[in-house]
C-alpha cells in the first residue's frame, strides 16, 4: 500500500474552483492539523515497525543490528560459536529389573543386555550456550538495553553469553 500522502495537496484539490480563496485554504488547513500529526506519528511508527519486521534471528543480521544500535562508530561486536563445543556420553537406559534396584529404569555405561537404549548426555561441566556475543575493547560494561534486545530478537530457543574482551 501506498502511505506517501500528501495532505496539503490534496485538501486545496478538495475545494470547488470557484471558492477556493486563501483564507478559506488556511482555514481547512487549519482544521486538518491534528489529523496530519496523527498521521505524522502513523508513518513513524511505521517505519519503525517495518525495521523491526525485517530484523530475525539469524547472526549476520543480529550483529548487524547490534552494531547500528550500540557501537556504530566502531562495530567492534560479534557474534560468534561458543568457544566450548557440547561433549556428549553415551548411555544406557535400562528397562529390566534387578533385584539391586527397585526402580525398572536405570543408566549404565555399558549395555547389559537386548533391552538395553542407547541415549546421549551432555557432559555436566558444559555451559550450554548457542552462541556468544563479545563487545570490542571500546566497551568496558555491557551497555544497558544490550541484552534486552539480544532477547527481542533472537530465536525463543537459543541460549546465549556477553563477553567483554579484555583491554591489552
Amino acid at each position: 500500500m501506498n502511505y506517501n500522502w500528501n495532505i496539503w495537496n490534496w485538501l486545496v484539490s478538495m475545494v470547488p474552483y470557484g471558492i477556493r480563496k486563501v483564507k478559506l485554504i488556511y482555514f481547512i488547513w487549519a482544521c486538518f492539523e491534528p489529523i496530519r500529526d496523527l498521521f505524522s506519528s502513523f508513518l513513524s511508527y511505521r517505519s519503525a515497525t517495518d525495521y523491526d519486521v525485517k530484523l530475525n534471528g539469524t547472526v549476520i543480521i543480529l550483529q548487524h543490528l547490534l552494531n547500528n544500535k550500540f557501537d556504530p562508530t566502531f562495530r567492534s561486536i560479534r557474534v560468534i560459536n561458543p568457544s566450548t563445543k557440547r561433549e556428549y556420553q553415551k548411555m544406557w537406559l535400562t528397562t529390566e529389573r534387578n533385584p539391586p534396584s527397585s526402580s525398572p529404569w536405570w543408566l549404565t555405561t555399558e549395555p547389559n543386555n537386548s533391552n538395553s537404549v542407547p541415549m546421549f548426555l551432555i557432559s555436566e561441566h558444559e555451559q550450554d550456550v548457542d552462541f556468544e556475543v563479545t563487545l570490542g575493547t571500546n566497551f568496558l560494561v555491557i551497555p544497558q538495553g544490550f541484552e534486552a534486545t539480544i532477547d527481542k530478537y533472537k530465536a525463543s530457543p537459543f541460549r546465549y553469553q556477553v563477553r567483554l574482551l579484555a583491554i591489552t
